[in-house]
């Protein structure tokens, strides 16, 4: 009974409907709109139909609900995987650090502080922010400082092509000569009463053309020592500036001023001072030869004991010298 009810509700709604819709059929049959009819119909289930199969599509494309232990078993794949293509690349923990053996320039001695002076500011500059930045960066500074080091070679084979008796009788002292010959002349003026006036070079009248001096002498720096690759346009804009602006200003700042100078000289007698009061202290309390022996191996200062090796070392290479 309650099948036949409801099938004779829906005949009725499907009546109504048929009656609802030939009058509207009609209406626009009867004012020659007919197709116009048809055509919004058309027009509304098209729009409808496609968006109905964009979803299907989508649902149908779209990858399947993953569980916490499926999320993690991707996660787990993706590392494998990225493993496996950083295998050869991973620097190994284990491997010791290989010794980079540079060209003899100077002298052995020479060229350990260099070596040493390079280490440290590699070191302290340049590998704080690269190993943050770049992949494999002790290779990177290795080559780095391989580049400096050819440099420095370059360098020193330019420089033993210069004369160096014409630098220091001709360049130098004329250099120095007038120096002192403008500061003789600012002194005099001063001495007049009138303001002293002292002779500047052309780069050195504003900051900001001694600044433009240096990026040229870095830029003729780069061109001539560094390799070939460091003469890039975007390489060679980004190095002129370090060294000009980072390098060679501070350092020319620095060694020109003459409260720098007073205490470096200052330092430095301070430093004769205390190796003539140790080097006396050596033998003020050795009356003989056991309280000498007592006083080293009693002594924990490792300065003390340096100057001390030292002056016994002095002494048997003097007396060497006399009794040949």
């Amino acid at each position: 009974m309650f099948i036949v009810m409801q099938l004779e509700s829906k005949f009725n709604m499907m009546w109504s409907g048929i009656l609802y819709i030939l009058p509207i059929i009609g209406f626009f049959y009867w004012n020659n709109l007919l197709w116009c009819y048809l055509f919004g119909i058309l027009t509304i289930s098209c729009f409808f139909l496609g968006c109905l199969i964009v979803m299907l599509i989508n649902i149908a494309l779209s990858p399947k609900h993953q569980t916490g232990a499926t999320a993690m078993k991707t996660i787990a794949e993706m590392d494998a995987f990225h493993n496996l293509l950083m295998k050869g690349y991973v620097i190994k923990a284990t491997n010791t650090k290989k010794y980079v053996k540079y060209p003899l320039v100077f002298t052995r001695m020479v060229d350990g502080a260099l070596q040493n002076l390079l280490d440290l500011v590699f070191q302290d500059f340049v590998g704080l922010w690269l190993d943050e930045l770049a992949f494999n960066s002790e290779q990177i500074i290795n080559n780095m400082k391989q580049d400096i080091w050819g440099a420095i070679q370059t360098l020193h084979d330019r420089l033993s092509k210069v004369d160096h008796t014409k630098l220091v009788v001709c360049s130098i002292v004329n250099k120095i000569t007038f120096h002192f010959e403008k500061i003789r002349i600012a002194q005099t003026a001063s001495a007049q009463g009138d303001d002293p006036v002292f002779i500047l070079s052309t780069h050195l009248m504003s900051p900001t053309a001694e600044l433009d001096y240096l990026k040229k002498v870095s830029e003729l720096y780069i061109l001539l020592l560094l390799p070939p690759c460091y003469s890039l346009a975007p390489m060679k804009y980004l190095l002129r500036e370090i060294l000009a602006c980072k390098i060679l200003k501070p350092a020319i700042d620095l060694i020109t001023n003459p409260d720098y100078i007073n205490q470096k000289i200052l330092s430095y007698i301070d430093q004769q001072q205390l190796a003539e009061a140790m080097h006396r202290k050596t033998y003020e309390y050795a009356e003989s030869f056991e309280d000498f022996i007592r006083m080293i191996k009693s002594s924990k200062d490792l300065e003390v004991l340096k100057h001390i090796r030292y002056n016994i070392v002095t002494e048997i290479m003097q007396a060497t010298t006399i009794q040949y």
